[in-house]
């Protein structure tokens, strides 16, 4: 049994060399989020998948797997500087955490914690 939220993962589809680059720094992004949140683990749940879509909907869970999609302004992210793609990704983590804790009533104080 799990005693922590192990991962939240964006997932960007895309057939260039575009999509390693995206991965390695969404696992830098996404790994240090879920570092900051002291172990806590939402009910049920020991990862977030968020595939990038169009819009944000929480599709449901899957085991403890929750399946997400989320909104992802493709042009603007690589447009961006580094920096500047670093926020967009953590932005769009946090977004989606505070999504699920509204749907799944978690306690979202832990992810309004200010470092």
């Amino acid at each position: 049994m799990s005693y922590k939220l192990y991962d939240i993962t964006l997932y960007y589809s895309a057939e260039t060399h575009k999509e390693k680059e995206f991965t390695i720094r969404q696992n830098l992004v996404s790994d240090l989020y879920v570092s900051f949140l002291n172990n806590y683990k939402p009910k049920g749940t020991t990862r977030v998948s968020v595939t990038l879509k169009n819009e944000d909907h929480i599709v449901g869970y899957y085991g403890s797997i929750l399946s997400v999609y989320a909104y992802f302004n493709e042009a603007a992210y690589w447009s961006s500087t580094a920096i500047e793609q670093n926020q967009i990704m953590l932005d769009t983590v946090h977004r989606i955490a505070i999504l699920c804790a509204d749907k799944y009533n978690w306690d979202k104080t832990v992810f309004r914690t200010r470092i």
